[in-house]
C-alpha cells in the first residue's frame, strides 16, 4: 500500500468550496477525493454546509421516506389483494364447522350460506381498505 495522495491547495479549495455549496457527497464526485477527507477537512476550517447543500440533503430523505412509504403501501395492497384471493377461492372448497359445545366437525362440499356471508364480509373490509390504500398512492403520485 503506497503513501497516500497529497492534494493541492486549489484542488482542496475546490473541494470545499463544493462541500458548503453541494454537501460532502457531490463533492467527493465532483473532484474524486474521499468524502471523509473532504469533511474533515471543512471541520477542521469550521466550515458548514450551505443552504443548498442541506436542502439536497433534506429533498433527498424526503424522497427516501415517501418511497419507503410507497413500498409499504403496495406491500399492503398486494398482502390484501391475496386475501380476498383466498377468501374467493374458499367459497367453492370443501368446508368444515365445528358445532355445539362439543365441537362436532360438519364437512360441507362447498361453503355453507353463513360462511360465504363471512367470506364476504371479509372481501368487504379488505376491498374497503385496499380502495383506501389505492387512493392514498394516487394522492402521493399527484405531489
Amino acid at each position: 500500500m503506497g503513501r497516500p495522495r497529497k492534494w493541492s491547495a486549489a484542488e482542496r479549495e475546490t473541494a470545499l468550496r463544493l462541500y458548503v455549496e453541494m454537501g460532502p457527497t457531490e463533492a467527493a464526485k465532483v473532484t474524486g477525493i474521499d468524502k471523509s477527507l473532504i469533511t474533515r477537512w471543512a471541520q477542521a476550517r469550521g466550515l458548514t454546509l450551505g443552504t443548498v447543500a442541506k436542502a439536497a440533503r433534506t429533498a433527498a430523505a424526503t424522497e427516501a421516506i415517501a418511497a419507503r412509504r410507497r413500498l409499504k403501501r403496495l406491500q399492503a395492497m398486494e398482502e390484501i389483494a391475496d386475501a380476498v384471493l383466498d377468501a374467493l377461492r374458499q367459497t367453492n372448497e370443501p368446508h368444515v364447522e365445528y358445532v355445539g359445545q362439543a365441537g362436532r366437525k360438519v364437512m360441507y362440499p362447498k361453503a355453507p350460506p353463513s360462511a360465504l356471508l363471512a367470506y364476504a364480509t371479509t372481501i368487504e373490509k379488505n376491498i374497503g381498505t385496499l380502495q383506501k390504500l389505492a387512493e392514498a398512492e394516487e394522492h402521493a403520485q399527484s405531489r
